[in-house]
């Protein structure tokens, strides 16, 4: 079976806002000792990018699979607008 991929692409065709781009981050979450914790955290700065390595070594045909949290996959995503200046200042 093909291990899961984890594509980040824009909502819309156009490039971000004028003076904002945003920083994705995917946060997965896994059981350990009864607990949710997080167990890898991919960013993303390009508009488009995929992760080569998403949870590369997660066995998920395991009924047991510590990434499997009530039989589902537990991924959190957090977007963050990242401001840039468009005027410049002279030295």
């Amino acid at each position: 079976m093909d291990r899961p991929r984890l594509v980040v692409t824009p909502a819309s065709s156009g490039g971000d806002a004028a003076g904002v781009s945003f920083q994705k981050t995917v946060l997965v979450g896994a059981r350990q000792h009864g607990r949710l914790l997080v167990r890898h955290a991919y960013s993303f700065h390009q508009s488009s990018e995929e992760a080569g390595d998403f949870l590369a070594h997660a066995d998920l045909q395991r009924r047991n699979s510590e990434y499997l949290v009530e039989n589902a996959l537990h991924l959190h995503l957090i977007i963050k607008p990242v401001y840039h200046t468009l005027i410049r200042t002279p030295k």
